[in-house]
């Protein structure tokens, strides 16, 4: 069998896992990269599928490959960024921190993983309270002076940083170790989070 053949078996019987540790920054849970491990091959187990996954480097890229006897697939190329925050200059490259490169190394492989295989294991808010809010969030949300802010801070740090948007929001999602890929993610988060992510912005104009 092909790769979307087994692959589908094993989305199939796969169960999202439980968000297992916190976020710092946006005191808000996401699941481990254990964790996506263990429901990942306990899916594939359970599908019975013709598939095995491994997780490849290939320039500063981390990659999630699907093998089956017919056939192989890369997906997921996540960049690998290695930061620290430093006082007085918000996050700075860490390449050479070994900390930081396990941290980025960590995330990319989470990431890549949960992508191939359709696994929930970024930042959760509360439901009770998203569901209680959410006719307010949406009717403020197209408001929202931070929404207007972002994109005039965003703007300046990619031309500051020759980077394009894509580039900016993996810096972005690395920093604060959740997935904010574009706009449209960056404007489902509170206020306070937006803010945090305005002000790490704006340390990187300085």
């Amino acid at each position: 069998m092909g790769v979307a053949t087994e692959l589908q078996k094993v989305r199939k019987a796969l169960v999202q896992p439980v968000k297992d540790a916190s976020n710092p920054q946006f005191r808000s849970s996401y699941v481990t990269f254990d964790a996506v491990v263990k429901s990942v091959d306990e899916a594939i187990k359970a599908s019975e599928a013709n598939l095995v996954w491994t997780q490849e480097v290939k320039g500063g890229q981390l990659y999630t490959v699907l093998l089956t006897d017919e056939e192989r697939l890369d997906l997921g190329g996540v960049e690998i960024i290695s930061a620290r925050q430093q006082k007085g200059q918000g996050w700075v490259d860490a390449s050479l921190d070994p900390q930081a490169q396990g941290s980025g190394l960590t995330y990319a492989k989470r990431y890549s993983l949960s992508l191939a295989f359709g696994v929930a294991s970024e930042v959760d808010d509360d439901a009770n309270s998203a569901q209680k809010s959410y006719q307010n969030r949406q009717q403020s949300r197209s408001k929202n002076p931070l929404n207007s802010k972002f994109g005039a801070v965003a703007k300046n740090y990619q031309t500051k940083h020759s980077l394009t948007e894509e580039e900016m929001y993996k810096q972005i999602s690395a920093a604060f170790k959740t997935n904010i890929a574009n706009f449209y993610a960056f404007n489902k988060l509170n206020d306070t989070q937006k803010q945090q992510i305005i002000d790490w912005i704006s340390q990187g104009l300085e």
